[in-house]
């Protein structure tokens, strides 16, 4: 079946929640996992590990009171003035007692004297290192490690004071990893632009090399770019100091790309970002002829990956897009198109045609596609309308279309203030109204590992 493909990725990012519909089959949401491809995961925060107090000290030797009482005075052990008797008789005089001997005791261990054993030289150069190094792991953004040193320099009994200064200095590191971790974000999520997001990352962890939170943006980014294997090394290095490590599924997804990208593709094609900005990975490469080339799973919803054009920017109702795709109609599944009115990642609306004839759109009811395809030369084919929301999939609306099995096949989509609607080769569809905001980076799109391709992009705004 159609919808048994596979499937999408979270996060990091902190991109992650629950798993949109597929674009396959209608309706709205459903589980992202199906067809045991990897699915998509949001990212962990790292844990702050807490220090405990100092260990107290227990009671020095030598500080209980020496006992006044005598064999004849214990409980139910009556006393007698008496004369006579042997010793240990009733009528045995009590012997007299006297003040009990202080007992010998180290001054250097007498709680009167000093208490605990005295620091030595080597004592005070141990905590003083150990102060050092929390402040060298702070500055690096190590904040577990440098967490660690304190709990042990409080363990060696430092002096409260000295700790709360360091402490200070911990919590204004963590102060500057959290701005410079927003500012990136909002490079990426708000003005997307993946690569300047990916270079301040870079730049901020050869100064703090300990960050695990911008390690964790790391690894989305260089998946965004299709930098497989570097994104699985950067992950690994964060399972192994965290305690709570990536996801299995960001393991398993990165590991199944890293494959198929290894079987001769390698990285994605860096001339493709000249112009265009990745939009949830995917891998790309620029062919002969000005040709965009899409293959393997994206990171969004069911293996959705996209490329915004840069030179576009974000556009404003009214425009108009337009691109021809080239579907392999051959295979079970093809899926492209264009998507627009993007103002953050896993947020804008879609518009493709696809190639699935187990699953269309209702029409021609009690004829099978393969009759179809036997009557009218091609397989009959969808169009959807579709909406990315929140990281979720939801289908709009859909309709039945007929184009050739191979070749290109034009695609436009019209943007007014209010809705949209799309011509394929030439034939208008429905149109869709909507009160949401159209306004928005745009780009061109695919799902799943299906092999597409892409040329001649154009906008036109003001129309």
């Amino acid at each position: 079946a159609c919808a048994g493909g596979l499937v999408a990725l979270l996060l990091l990012l902190a991109l992650g929640g629950g798993a949109p519909s597929a674009p396959v089959g209608g309706g709205s949401a459903a589980s992202a996992g199906e067809g045991g491809e990897p699915p998509a995961s949001p990212a962990e925060p790292a844990p702050r590990v807490s220090t405990g107090p100092a260990a107290g000290a227990g009671p020095a030797p030598g500080s209980g009171a020496a006992s006044s009482l005598g064999p004849g005075s214990g409980p139910g052990r009556p006393s007698s003035s008496a004369g006579g008797g042997g010793p240990g008789s009733p009528e045995a005089p009590t012997p007299a007692v006297g003040p009990a001997a202080a007992p010998t005791v180290d001054p250097a261990l007498d709680p009167a004297q000093g208490g605990a054993p005295a620091p030595t030289e080597g004592d005070r150069r141990a905590v003083e290192a150990l102060l050092e190094r929390a402040r060298e792991l702070a500055s690096e953004w190590d904040f577990g490690a440098a967490e660690g040193k304190l709990a042990s320099a409080a363990e060696a009994g430092v002096d409260a004071s000295r700790l709360g200064v360091v402490r200070r200095e911990l919590d204004r590191a963590r102060a500057d990893e959290a701005r410079v971790l927003g500012e990136t974000v909002a490079i990426y999520r708000d003005a997307l632009r993946p690569g300047e997001a990916l270079a301040a990352v870079e730049a901020a962890l050869r100064e703090h090399p300990g960050s695990l939170e911008l390690r964790r943006l790391r690894v989305h980014l260089l998946a965004e770019f299709g930098r497989f294997e570097e994104a699985l090394a950067v992950l690994e290095e964060v399972a192994a100091r965290s305690p709570v490590g990536p996801s299995r599924q960001d393991a398993q997804r990165l590991r199944y790309l890293r494959a198929m990208s290894a079987g001769g593709l390698g990285p994605s094609d860096p001339a493709v970002w000249k112009e265009w900005s990745p939009h949830l990975g995917g891998h790309w490469r620029l062919e002969e002829g000005g040709v965009l080339r899409g293959r393997l799973v994206g990171l969004g919803p069911y293996g959705f990956a996209g490329l915004a054009h840069r030179g576009a920017g974000r556009l404003a109702p009214p425009y108009r897009l337009s691109v021809e795709i080239e579907l392999d109609c051959t295979q079970q599944t093809a899926f492209g198109g264009l998507f627009f009115a993007l103002e953050r990642p896993g947020d804008g609306f879609l518009v493709y045609v696809y190639h699935c004839p187990e699953d269309l759109p209702p029409g021609d009811e009690g004829v099978s596609p393969q009759s179809l395809r036997e009557r009218e030369g091609a397989w009959p084919k969808g169009l959807r309308y579709a909406r990315l929301r929140d990281g979720g999939w939801e289908l709009l609306q859909q309709e039945r279309v007929r184009f050739p099995d191979t070749g290109w096949t034009r695609l436009e989509v019209e943007v007014e203030e209010g809705g949209f609607r799309a011509t394929v080769q030439g034939v208008p569809a429905a149109p869709f109204a909507t009160a949401a905001p159209l306004s928005g980076r745009v780009g061109v799109l695919k799902f799943y590992a299906d092999v597409v391709g892409f040329r001649r992009f154009a906008w036109e705004a003001g129309r």
